[in-house]
């Protein structure tokens, strides 16, 4: 079985996917806190992370009591982010770099280049969501490719470097609006399923995309 993902939100927008274990090393570094919410497809929504198998791993907020014959106490400033890294044991600090890095995630309105960038960094990857603008800048590229001359300097390029990510971006199209990438074989249905917008919240293939 495939390793489950994990989506959290930070700062009003979502990040992800990361594993477990980097999901756990975020939260141990106190890049994720109480209150923060994941999502992964188990889950019947973004469930705040009390509610989850990481609940052992937040302490939730304290209220701290006022001193005797002072006024009411202040919250110590929160430790600033970069000097924790700084501290920080040099593997964590690593596995977060790393887990930021691959925080790269489709989204509506892609421009060519970081279509292409995407559906290569995608090459093997049926699972998740494409939004139109990667499948169509894609296959435009794809087309370009097949132009006179292109062919003849890209052959090997087109027969077999395409290909794949052009059908694993095709699956992630379909399941944009929901549908199972399986419907890519029914003849007609499949164009006005990569045609349609896909569905602007969460669905069993992934959160919506932005």
């Amino acid at each position: 079985m495939s390793e489950v993902k994990w989506y959290f939100s930070r700062s009003g927008s979502k990040e992800g996917p990361v594993n477990k274990n980097d999901l756990v090393n975020l939260i141990v570094s106190g890049q994720i806190k109480s209150g923060t919410k994941l999502w992964n497809a188990s889950l019947p929504g973004w469930t705040p992370i009390e509610k989850t198998e990481f609940a052992n791993l937040v302490s939730p907020a304290v209220a701290v009591p006022p001193l005797p014959g002072n006024g009411p106490a202040t919250m110590s400033p929160m430790p600033n982010i970069q000097n924790q890294a700084q501290t920080s044991p040099a593997g964590v600090t690593d596995s977060h770099t790393k887990v930021t890095q691959s925080l790269v995630e489709s989204k509506r309105g892609m421009s060519l280049i970081e279509s292409v960038k995407m559906c290569f960094s995608k090459y093997f990857c049926f699972k998740g969501r494409a939004s139109r603008s990667e499948y169509w800048w894609f296959n435009l590229f794809l087309l370009l490719c097949f132009f006179p001359g292109a062919f003849l300097v890209f052959p090997i390029f087109i027969m077999y470097g395409g290909l794949i990510p052009m059908l694993s971006c095709a699956v992630r199209r379909l399941h944009d609006s929901g549908h199972s990438g399986w419907l890519l074989l029914v003849p007609f249905y499949n164009l006005y399923l990569v045609i349609i917008d896909g569905q602007h919240t969460d669905n069993k293939y992934g959160p919506a995309l932005k």
